[in-house]
């Protein structure tokens, strides 16, 4: 029997189930999540980390540097147009405000860096304390939970933890904290919960939309609750909705600033997110307030839906283009030569094909547990009890968004390992005849779910295979040594065209004045798309008209052994590049204490 409480009423402290909270499973899910931290440290690579990284800490840097809060233009990058982050304030307020108080004690650089390094385990304190008292609504009685049901959710939590590892200041740890926040919300059941879980997903959207497939079944299901009447729905719904009508342009305004609230932009949590969120939480809102406590299922489904479908069907009309999706900016040739190579824009079922088997393990277990706990959900559910199962519908969703492109994987990882605890406590207060059977049954699914996912993996048509590479992810790669990045520094101002990942490194170390024309990231596609006529194809019209704004080609000679593994494509740049004879039209110039990089100055005459 689930524990949590579904009465809405009572003082803060109860709602928030403070006292429910046991401290063993927080010093739990902390002690492994930073002993997994510690192990992804030992080796000075981290098992999470990629260009987002870089890319947040020179947006910071930048901020850091006497940047307008609102100014999200990264500079630096000229494709020859301006590259505009879209990423809010959000994330780098707290590396700021660190580094801001650290400085009056140590060097701006090392305050910096120090507020890399102890920024994410303090978020990765909040996630562990959420967690826990998501646990602790769940298992049955008053909240106590086992430390070795509590290690075993941590285990499974392990993927998720890692992105909490120092150094990782990418936004997806704090997407992990709403989440956890907002299930917690959802668990406590009362008017602060809806409060807490609105604020928490208005944070969350405001830092990116990857979660709003996860936040779109969360209020359908809190929804779905109100319309039945379950008990005490009404209560939260009304308060989630209102704090949401609030919340949602106010995050926007605070951390985007007036041109993101009012612009129609696709991939950020912009005009027409603003308005679908704030509308349907206001519609949301009176319906909860003015409708009767006796209106019956029917009314409130229209009260919900028929102004709601209006809502929609507005937005539609007046802001068309959002459902071209958020990678609308990205060109077909930039398309298909970069983003449909990343793997991480495929299923997750491509690790399985690849031959890991930690993602086999992972999926099958998160399978089981999935099935498990709503069999327990649904038991909930006749008792009276929506949490759970609302919980557990975000948690699914997250898992079937990971089949769908493995850039959701973290969040299954943190959702679903929430139900272990109760699970574990189900199966140990039962007889030992019962225990016996369940964990038959509990591993005989796990393995049948990994050999099924498995077989799919192999049987399913792919485009491309996991880690398959041709001439164009050679290109994506970086070949700059220690040394060439230091002599980076001396590089003359001007206009670059460059690969994405020199750009970024040129973007990290080179004196101001020096702007690259791409790095890789989507809204980098005009530069990108430059790059690639420049570069990669062989059209020779189309190569003098992308390199013509631009000053040099800076390139980062490849060693022999990786020259083998490709062949580029024949008459384009990057071959001749390959070969050391570029042409005339790039005049070779000197890079002091280089050993890869080379520099032309474009003769645009002899193009």
């Amino acid at each position: 029997m689930v524990a949590t409480q579904e009465t809405g009423s009572g003082p803060l402290k109860r709602a928030y189930g403070v006292r429910s909270l046991r401290p063993n499973a927080f010093l739990v899910l902390s002690i492994v999540f930073l002993a997994a931290a510690a192990y992804d440290l030992s080796d000075g690579v981290l098992f999470l980390g990629d260009i987002d990284d870089h890319l947040r800490a020179i947006q910071v840097r930048q901020l850091l540097s006497g940047k307008g809060w609102y100014d999200l233009t990264i500079t630096g990058i000229a494709m020859p147009g301006p590259y505009v982050s879209p990423w809010s304030r959000l994330i780098d307020a707290p590396y700021v405000a660190i580094t801001w108080v650290l400085s009056h004690v140590l060097g701006s650089e090392q305050a910096l860096t120090t507020a890399f390094n102890i920024w994410p385990p303090l978020m990765m304190l909040a996630f562990a304390w959420f967690s826990a008292g998501c646990m602790a609504k769940l298992v049955p009685g008053r909240g106590n939970i086992a430390p070795l049901h509590a290690l075993v959710a941590a285990l499974a939590m392990i993927y998720a933890s890692l992105e909490f590892v120092p150094g990782r200041i990418d936004h997806h740890n704090a997407q992990l904290v709403t989440l956890a926040a907002a299930s917690y919300g959802v668990l406590c059941w009362s008017p602060a919960g809806g409060v807490l879980m609105a604020g928490a997903l208005a944070l969350s959207v405001t830092i990116g939309l990857e979660t709003l497939p996860l936040i779109a079944v969360l209020w359908s299901a809190l929804a779905l609750a109100w319309i039945a009447r379950r008990p005490g729905a009404d209560g939260i719904f009304r308060a989630f909705s209102v704090a949401m009508t609030v919340l949602a342009p106010l995050a926007t305004l605070v951390f985007a600033g007036p041109g993101v609230l009012f612009g129609i932009q696709n991939d950020i949590f912009s005009a027409p997110y603003v308005a679908a969120f704030a509308g349907f939480a206001l519609i949301s809102a009176l319906s909860a307030t003015f409708l009767p406590p006796q209106a019956s299922t029917a009314k409130r489904l229209a009260a919900l839906a028929i102004p709601g479908l209006l809502l929609l069907a507005a937005i539609v009309v007046a802001m068309p283009g959002v459902l071209a999706g958020p990678y609308a900016i990205v060109d077909p040739v930039s398309r298909e030569l970069w983003l449909e190579h990343v793997d991480q824009e495929h299923t997750v079922l491509l690790l399985l094909r690849g031959g890991l088997l930690s993602a086999t393990f992972d999926i099958a277990l998160q399978t089981t547990i999935a099935i498990s706990a709503g069999m327990l959900a649904w038991r909930s559910l006749k008792e009276g009890q929506s949490a759970p199962a609302i919980v557990l519908a975000m948690g699914v969703a997250a898992f079937l968004a990971n089949l769908e492109a493995f850039r959701f994987v973290r969040f299954p990882a943190a959702l679903l390992p929430l139900f272990i605890p109760q699970l574990l406590a189900h199966l140990a207060s039962s007889s030992l005849e019962t225990q016996k059977r369940l964990v038959v049954m509990f591993g005989g699914l796990t393995l049948v779910f990994g050999c099924l996912f498995q077989a799919v993996a192999i049987a399913m048509p792919v485009q491309r295979e996991l880690r398959s590479v041709d001439a164009a992810d050679f290109l994506m790669n970086d070949t700059c040594s220690a040394a060439d990045r230091k002599a980076m520094k001396a590089l003359p101002p001007g206009l670059y065209m460059v690969t994405p990942a020199v750009g970024l490194t040129i973007l990290e170390q080179a004196p101001s004045g020096v702007r690259v024309a791409d790095i890789s990231y989507h809204r980098a596609s005009p530069g990108m798309r430059r790059m690639f006529d420049a570069l990669y194809l062989s059209d020779p019209s189309a190569r003098k008209s992308a390199l013509a704004p631009f000053d040099y080609v800076a390139f980062c000679a490849y060693p022999d052994a990786a020259k083998a593994l490709f062949i580029p494509p024949p008459g384009s740049l990057f071959e001749a590049l390959l070969k050391d004879n570029p042409g005339d039209a790039l005049v070779p110039q000197p890079v002091s204490g280089s050993r890869h990089l080379k520099l032309y100055r474009i003769d645009h005459d002899r193009l």
